[in-house]
């Protein structure tokens, strides 16, 4: 497995428990408007979820941005997290 599969890997089980979905519906395109579980609430429980796994800490202004699977990723590669 390689560096970006488990990246995305992990991040699909943390979105999975955080939204209580099953991790094979997870793909790059998930995201806020096409999971119905991906309320304002969950949003929150995502952000703290993923800081804890990835030991990074989120921008209030940045962490509202993080509406996608994809957009996720992108965030986290840019703190470093391989």
């Amino acid at each position: 497995m390689t560096a970006a599969t488990d990246l995305k890997t992990r991040i699909r089980n943390v979105v999975a428990v955080a939204l209580d979905i099953p991790p094979s519906t997870i793909d790059d395109t998930t995201s806020s408007t096409t999971v119905e579980e991906w309320d304002s609430m969950n949003h929150i429980q995502l952000i703290v979820a993923l800081e804890g796994e990835f030991g990074v800490s989120f921008e209030p202004e940045r962490a509202v941005e993080l509406v996608s699977v994809a957009e996720i990723e992108r965030a986290l590669i840019a703190l470093g997290v391989t």
